[in-house]
């Protein structure tokens, strides 16, 4: 089986049991060109979206850069689900009350944003590209939810806690050690993907994420 039957059966049995109402769109996340082409034909088969997940990330050990020339971890973890919101926003807000959830992770809090040097080139390191991403992500999340206020459209962002998958292995065990080194800020473990998906379906659905972002 492909990866993208595979997926697609995995979506199937996790959201609806049964249904084989699941849509697959393979594009390169790390690709503007290839953000651009997903939103297009998201948007030109939906004529009304409900909830956009953003749940794309990695972690490399080396510094590698994308078909757009920039910073690869930069460039998936953070700008590819800032512009793929941005360009999907205005059918969001036209089918409210929608929602929108972008997967960070707990290792935000050691991060920090270097405008210096934002694309590593002079000094990279794993660890201060994913945790700089994914505080990106939150602060990103943040001030969306601050300017959609009164649109009936909710931003949020979450830490899904660490979930046994193949995460990291593009590099090899750094990526794994770093994994292990962030237990110790996480809001909480969970040790298969059954229950990281549960966890991601209850902030999709909750009937209190408008009140509580």
């Amino acid at each position: 089986m492909r990866p993208r039957e595979s997926c697609c059966g995995n979506l199937t049995r996790a959201y609806r049991p049964g249904s084989p109402a699941v849509d697959a769109f393979a594009v390169d996340m790390s690709a503007q060109a290839g953000v651009r082409r997903l939103a297009a034909q998201v948007a030109g088969t939906y004529p009304r979206l409900d909830v956009l997940v953003n749940n794309v990330g990695e972690f490399r050990a080396h510094r590698h850069v994308t078909a757009d020339g920039l910073e690869h971890t930069f460039a998936l973890n953070h700008l590819a689900p800032f512009l793929l919101t941005s360009l999907l926003l205005d059918r969001l807000t036209a089918s409210a009350p929608a929602r929108i959830v972008t997967v960070s992770s707990g290792a935000h809090a050691r991060g920090r944003i270097d405008f210096d040097d934002l694309q590593g080139e002079r000094d990279y390191s794993g660890q201060r590209a994913y945790s700089q991403s994914k505080l990106a992500n939150v602060m990103f999340t943040y001030e969306l939810a601050r300017r959609l206020e009164g649109t009936g459209v909710t931003a949020t962002v979450l830490h899904p806690g660490v979930v046994r998958t193949s995460f990291g292995a593009e590099d090899g065990p750094a990526a794994r050690e770093s994994a292990k080194d962030e237990t110790s800020t996480m809001i909480q473990i969970v040790e298969t993907h059954k229950y990281g998906k549960k966890l991601l379906y209850n902030v999709e659905a909750s009937p209190m994420i408008p009140e509580f972002r």
